[in-house]
């Protein structure tokens, strides 16, 4: 088709509106629809472009706003470099989006996965934009006092988030939600502390974190396949749809949350030991960092309490023979050694 308008390449057509044309089957059915094409047919432009326009556009600016984390890298590069310790406090705004991502980029990027020994922490106030602790790196802790937008800990493969409200309002007992939807959408590792409830979709793909909030929306643990999940309060409808892998624990919010759970995909049942001893420990740090008031109550009063959690599983490990795979996964580890 180039070669017989007389073109070698497609760049040589860029703009050329004169080539265009109406098609004559669709003539009619434009003219019924009061369609008039000419403005972007523009044949009396000989070579196409530039097409005629009412007001002339403001070309955009080249600089930009320098963001968050890279002010906060210039202030702890030499700590990077060093692999120290660093705290940096900071007022963050909606404006400020996927803050502590460039940070792990670089961490990633001079010490490859999981090589940084120092830590860094920041101290945020305010109001969080999209993505705060996206792709977040071990090493980097995010501890915001405020609220966050959707998609917190999206793909984070480490670190610390916890999310809380002032003193003040948390000691008022009063249900409030801080976080946006889809918080940890394919997270593969890092922990993420909710000091309060979060929206929908809360968990979705999550493949490895840890997490404790005090509540959620609809389509809690959607395709959830590792990590663990503890819910302090009310679950929104299809809680577990797609759940293959991870486990969640559940302190109900009220008398109908068994309605709530997506029963083709998990069941519920009642903690073991070991699952006690997982839920303790995740307790007591969401207790420390975000100054939980539901929290404190249930590590308080564990002993005549912890009966009121239940464990929710993926029908999907019933059918799972963790022995043959654990058994095939030695004798591959054992091939790579025989042939070094």
């Amino acid at each position: 088709q180039l070669a017989e308008m007389g073109v070698g390449s497609l760049e040589e057509i860029v703009g050329r509106t004169d080539l265009l044309t109406e098609s004559a089957a669709r003539r009619e059915l434009l003219r019924s629809k009061g369609l008039d094409l000419s403005p972007i047919l523009n044949p009396e432009a000989p070579g196409g472009l530039p097409l005629e326009r009412g007001r002339e556009l403001p070309a955009g600016s080249a600089s930009r706003r320098r963001s968050l984390d890279e002010d906060v890298f210039d202030e702890v590069g030499p700590k990077i470099l060093t692999h120290g310790q660093a705290v940096v406090d900071r007022v963050i705004r909606n404006t400020d989006r996927a803050v502590g991502t460039r940070i792990s980029g670089q961490l990633a990027f001079l010490y490859g996965s999981g090589n940084f020994r120092g830590r860094l922490q920041l101290r945020l106030r305010g109001v969080a934009g999209q993505s705060l602790g996206a792709f977040l790196a071990d090493g980097v802790e995010l501890r915001l006092k405020g609220l966050a937008n959707d998609y917190v800990g999206k793909g984070m493969s480490g670190g610390l988030i916890t999310v809380r409200m002032p003193r003040e309002v948390r000691e008022t007992g009063q249900a409030h939600t801080v976080l946006g939807n889809v918080a940890l959408y394919g997270a593969t590792g890092g922990t993420l502390l909710v000091g309060g409830r979060a929206g929908e979709r809360f968990a979705v793909r999550n493949s490895g974190a840890s997490a404790v909030v005090e509540g959620i929306g609809n389509h809690g643990c959607e395709y959830m396949t590792r990590g663990t999940v503890i819910v302090l309060g009310e679950i929104g409808l299809n809680f577990g749809a797609g759940m293959t892998g991870g486990v969640a624990y559940l302190l109900p919010g009220s008398d109908r949350w068994r309605e709530h759970l997506n029963d083709e995909f998990v069941r519920a049942e009642g903690m073991t030991q070991a699952d006690e001893d997982v839920v303790l420990r995740l307790l007591r740090q969401h207790v420390f960092h975000c100054g939980s008031v539901i929290g404190k109550r249930l590590v308080d009063g564990w002993r005549e309490r912890r009966s009121e959690l239940f464990r929710i599983v993926p029908l999907a490990q019933d059918i799972v023979d963790f022995r043959a795979i654990y058994d095939q996964q030695v004798a591959a580890r054992m091939g790579v050694l025989l042939n070094e």
